[in-house]
């Protein structure tokens, strides 16, 4: 990559802006794992940028969408949610009333937040891109967990009420609910997840606290198939599960003590629950309620997680993951220029880079890009004056 990096979206950027090497990920012989045509096990990693910075302690959550080469970043500083495009003013999304997580999700020309309020309501915002910020009418009531995606032609939420059902609603491009919430879960389901594979919808939750389940939407949300086990009971309570899609395949990300103690553990499956490979364990040490971020890159999968370090500050590790759910050669520290406390981290790809936002000291959101050495730079970013992709 021979272009310095420039990240528009930012509010404030460190003086001098170059690209830096990071230590090798020491994966094996790439060529014999990972197939995409720019590969370099050396990854080349900017410095990251800081997006905004609030008071300190108010920063609990960060979310991330790319879509035409553009990543957008949000955040949650204790009661509001503000998104910076790159290339875009920050704007305030929802101005207070948020009461526990909020979803984002780029369609063809906006970005979708949804988030719920003290009462467990759920309500859904749209950034167009001319920065205007338009608020739907109640989408939901009773929420607990909550989790979006998004396509082309719309989003579809998910969410868990206190009465352990998983449900879920398709949105059009503009945010408007389409139809009605259809029940994905009837027995006791919590935690879910959401993914688009470019022909459908696929929903994760966590069964009873101790097995994830998944099933299958139509694009135009109708329900597809029954019910399959995508982590089966028997290794004790499971974690909240992040779910990604690529190479006809299903990653899946989740905690469980399985090894003695908690951990995050990967794998992939089809759309039958079918894996190829054992899970395989991602992180030394795992945080109680912590969740990873997953994200497709063409070849293999991107995980990302935060840690507790012994007698340090948490810190953020990246690994790569190949379809059939192996991990690739050993995780790689995230942030290495200081020792101050990262958690947090969300992840999205951008050919031929990953796009990492993550929390630092409580206070601040930062991004950075890493990819594998060697790849240009993409082009810039083709969308038309409404900011839909050409």
């Amino acid at each position: 990559m021979k272009a310095a990096l420039a990240l528009a979206v930012v509010a404030a950027l460190a003086s001098g802006c170059h690209r830096r090497r990071s230590a090798s990920p020491r994966v094996r012989d790439p060529r014999q794992e990972y197939g995409t045509g720019c590969v370099d096990p050396r990854y080349v990693t900017a410095p990251s940028a800081v997006v905004a910075t609030v008071t300190a302690g108010a920063l609990r959550q960060v979310e991330t969408a790319a879509r035409c080469g553009v990543r957008a970043v949000a955040w949650c500083d204790g009661a509001s949610v503000s998104v910076a495009v790159e290339g875009r003013d920050t704007v305030c999304v929802v101005e207070g009333g948020v009461a526990g997580h909020f979803a984002m999700a780029a369609t063809n020309g906006r970005y979708l937040v949804a988030w719920r309020d003290g009462e467990g309501d759920v309500r859904v915002a749209t950034l167009d891109a001319a920065g205007s910020v338009t608020t739907g009418d109640l989408l939901a009531r009773g929420v607990t967990g909550l989790a979006m995606a998004g396509a082309a032609q719309g989003a579809l939420v998910v969410w868990s009420t206190g009465m352990g059902r998983v449900m879920a609603r398709r949105l059009d491009r503009v945010g408007a609910p389409v139809g009605e919430a259809i029940a994905v879960s009837t027995e006791a389901g919590d935690e879910p997840a959401v993914t688009w594979t470019g022909r459908r919808w696929v929903v994760a939750w966590r069964r009873a606290r101790r097995a994830v389940e998944a099933r299958t939407f139509g694009a135009d949300g109708s329900l597809e198939t029954a019910s399959f086990m995508v982590v089966p009971e028997g290794e004790g309570e499971v974690g909240a599960p992040t779910i990604a899609w690529g190479a006809s395949r299903l990653a899946v990300a989740w905690s469980d003590r399985r090894n003695g103690d908690l951990a995050l553990q990967v794998t992939s499956v089809d759309l039958h629950g079918r894996r190829l490979a054992d899970p395989q364990r991602l992180s030394t040490r795992f945080a109680e309620g912590a969740r990873a971020s997953l994200a497709w890159d063409g070849a293999a999968w991107g995980a990302v997680w935060w840690e507790p370090v012994g007698g340090g500050n948490p810190r953020v590790y990246m690994a790569l993951v190949d379809r059939t759910g192996r991990r690739i050669g050993s995780p790689m520290r995230v942030h290495t220029g200081d020792e101050l406390p990262t958690t947090e981290p969300v992840l999205a790809w951008e050919r031929p880079d990953y796009f990492v936002a993550m929390v630092r000291e409580g206070a601040r959101v930062e991004a950075l890009r890493t990819g594998p050495r060697g790849c240009d730079m993409p082009p810039a970013p083709r969308v038309d004056s409404a900011g839909a992709c050409l």
